[in-house]
């Protein structure tokens, strides 16, 4: 019943474009959910929690509605391994799921007493640099 609801939702809406006083001729839209709209985080957080959790104890996923973290804890050599392998993972799911991740938006934060800081993690093959404090949910990690 739920999906009849929501394929009813998304089917047959249309949208126009006006620039000025002018409007453009009504077009299709055969994918999406309209943004702003009550349905648009229900639909992305039953999306988006499909994304398998990391197997092992040391890493964690966390998601709010389109903010993401993934924590390691642990010593130094074998966390940065774990974390890369759970990355390299996701980046392959994200890709499949065709979900769009803005590299410039992500951060790495690296807490520690030793001074030597490990080579930063990546996603899609891209280095994610370190960062001195980092905000989630409002938060600021530093």
């Amino acid at each position: 019943m739920c999906t009849i609801l929501l394929a009813t939702y998304v089917r047959g809406r249309r949208f126009a474009v006006r620039v000025g006083s002018n409007l453009s001729s009504g077009r299709a839209i055969d994918a999406g959910i309209v943004q702003g709209s009550n349905n648009e985080l229900i639909l992305f957080n039953i999306y988006v929690n499909g994304i398998p959790s990391p197997r092992n104890c040391q890493t964690r996923l966390c998601l709010f509605v389109d903010d993401t973290v993934v924590m390691s804890t642990g010593e130094t050599n074998d966390v940065t391994a774990e974390h890369n392998k759970y990355l390299q993972q996701l980046g392959k799911l994200l890709i499949t799921w065709k979900i769009k991740v803005k590299a410039d938006k992500c951060q790495a934060e690296y807490f520690t007493t030793f001074r030597k800081i490990p080579d930063p993690p990546k996603l899609y093959r891209r280095a994610i640099n370190w960062s001195k404090e980092t905000k989630y949910l409002s938060l600021t990690l530093v």
